[in-house]
């Protein structure tokens, strides 16, 4: 039967088309309509005291299954019936949050059912034709990171039998399992991926220019508003004051807008219409405002690394010139603010707005120095380990008849296991759990999954990294440009992991699947779009050159 149902799904594939220009505009409005109007309605459910105090915010299930729906069917639809799916995992990544539905945690993002999705394709093709690929190296290192994950909540619960760390770590394995095997798919040595690779750099451009439309439309609107406390104001379009359009939060926005301009940039190259280029250049000249308005730190001392590494490269060079000046405004006006409407008021005399500045406090992270420490003191040594005897409380009422383990293993083979496996896949970051919330991916990882999936995890983020800067300064790489500006997307979405925990973050799994799929990619192949005569003419002089030591390249993990 489940191979019958899997050709039976492979058969309607075969017969998809690709999408027409029309039905992918559609698509695209139509998701960012929805998106949109799910954050006015979001915001419209929130119920404040007389002093601004929100008492509640919950949205009834109905409202919220049917804007479920509303994301949910159309883009099944297309998965379905066109060929079009990484431009549509691509798109779907930048649309922002879903509403929550009960029994489905795992889905908190538009880009999580994506990735669900074509890793269940993925899957059913595995299946039903066994194909013999190998992966590459860095890809089955993450693999061995989500073995890990598993590893870590089967221990932590016959350890703690804590039922709540078991519903987050499995919430945790069905999202990231279906990442893993879309990098292991993509990263397959034995085929070429340049057309995933040009697939999900269109989606995220068409996502980054949707999100550009929106913030010309809610500017206006964020200027002439009275200040408003809350964590969705402007319609749910804002976070207070600061803008996080139809994303979590402004830093997720921040982070989009600068890792995606090096995709749109590229994107750019790979047509040779007006309308692209102008396009294009419309998100590049509004990308550091974008940015600025979202008031992420972060994301503006990275999109000044963005803009300096676009000068190491000739064929780069000229656009960071002619980005350059609409950066040094932006940042004239509100490098120092995390307020945009504060800076705007500053600029015209407003000495009230003006103690609002943040200058000489920019990099000031006091409040996430508690955080931290915290997370450092509970973390396990062989001398101790302080978290287990507060989330060691046996209860009475429990329903399992197994004891935990807990409290027949001795306290030192107990600490070893939370030293290799952590304390549960997906519990650190939730404040009130318990649990330290270190704000930082480096002790997330030990927290999560202890010693042997920090390893791992970070091993993979260096290796792809690694891989990627090798290949886009290679001579005898024909894509080494293409190479080069997805190495700056996922360097720059990768910096927030220094300072955050970008790990549900939707576009942020995307760019590493295009990442992984660019980095894996044989060089003796030919990307699938028509390039020549389209990029820079000192790059395509050196694919030439290239073609005959492509010729007797063999690919290499």
């Amino acid at each position: 039967m489940p191979g019958s149902f899997a050709s039976t799904v492979f058969a309607a594939s075969r017969r998809a088309v690709s999408a027409s220009l029309a039905e992918k505009l559609s698509l695209t409005i139509w998701l960012f309509c929805v998106s949109v109007a799910w954050a006015a309605i979001r915001s419209a459910f929130v119920v404040k005291s007389a002093s601004g105090e929100v008492l509640d915010n919950s949205v009834p299930l109905w409202i919220r299954l049917a804007f479920f729906a509303a994301f949910v069917i159309p883009a099944l639809s297309f998965f379905l019936v066109r060929k079009d799916r990484f431009w549509l995992l691509g798109l779907g990544s930048t649309v922002g949050i879903l509403p929550e539905v009960p029994t489905i945690p795992f889905v908190r993002d538009n880009a999580h059912f994506l990735v669900i999705l074509s890793a269940a394709a993925v899957v059913l093709h595995w299946a039903t034709f066994h194909p013999k690929e190998r992966s590459s190296n860095f890809a089955r290192i993450f693999a061995g990171y989500i073995a890990v994950c598993g590893m870590s909540v089967i221990v932590n619960f016959l350890v703690y039998q804590i039922v709540w760390q078991l519903k987050v770590g499995i919430s945790f394995l069905i999202f990231f399992s279906a990442l893993a095997v879309m990098i292991v798919s993509v990263s397959c040595a034995s085929k070429s991926r340049w057309e995933t690779v040009e697939s999900l750099v269109e989606g995220l451009a068409w996502g980054a220019i949707g999100q550009s439309v929106i913030a010309v439309f809610a500017l206006p609107l964020l200027l002439s508003l009275p200040f408003e406390e809350g964590t969705d104001t402007l319609f749910g379009l804002a976070y207070y004051d600061r803008y996080k359009s139809t994303m979590p939060g402004p830093v997720n926005l921040g982070m989009f807008f600068v890792a995606v301009l090096p995709l749109v940039l590229l994107w750019m190259r790979w047509g040779g219409s007006i309308i692209r280029t102008r396009v294009g250049w419309f998100y590049l000249q509004m990308a550091p405002w974008l940015v600025v308005i979202t008031g992420s730190r972060t994301a503006r001392v990275v999109m000044i690394g963005i803009i300096l590494t676009l000068f190491l490269k000739a064929t780069t060079r000229r656009s960071a010139l002619l980005i350059l000046p609409s950066t040094a405004a932006a940042f004239y006006v509100g490098f120092y603010f995390e307020s945009f409407p504060a800076a705007v008021r500053t600029m015209f005399g407003d000495t009230n707005a003006a103690t609002l500045s943040i200058k000489g406090r920019f990099f000031d992270v006091s409040d996430r120095t508690g955080l931290i420490q915290s997370a450092l003191a509970s973390l396990p040594t062989m001398g101790q380990n302080p978290l287990a005897n507060s989330l060691y409380a046996p209860d009475q009422n429990s329903t399992l008849h197994i004891a935990p383990l807990a409290s027949l293993l001795p306290a030192k083979i107990v600490t070893i296991l939370n030293l290799l496996f952590g304390y549960g896949s997906g519990v650190a970051g939730y404040v009130r759990s318990g649990y330290p919330s270190p704000h930082t991916t480096i002790l997330n990882l030990l927290i999560d999954t202890g010693i042997l999936g920090f390893i791992l995890c970070c091993t993979f983020f260096v290796w792809l990294a690694a891989r990627l800067f090798v290949r886009s300064f290679s001579r005898s790489d024909p894509h080494a440009i293409t190479i080069w500006l997805c190495l700056l997307s996922y360097g720059a979405s990768s910096v927030a992991n220094g300072t955050y925990v970008p790990q549900w973050w939707g576009y942020y799994s995307v760019i590493l699947i295009l990442a992984s799929a660019a980095a894996a990619n044989s060089i003796t192949e030919q990307r699938s779009r028509k390039l020549k005569g389209t990029l820079h003419p000192e790059f395509e002089k050196n694919s030439q050159c290239a073609q005959p030591a492509c010729q007797r390249t063999t690919q290499a993990n």
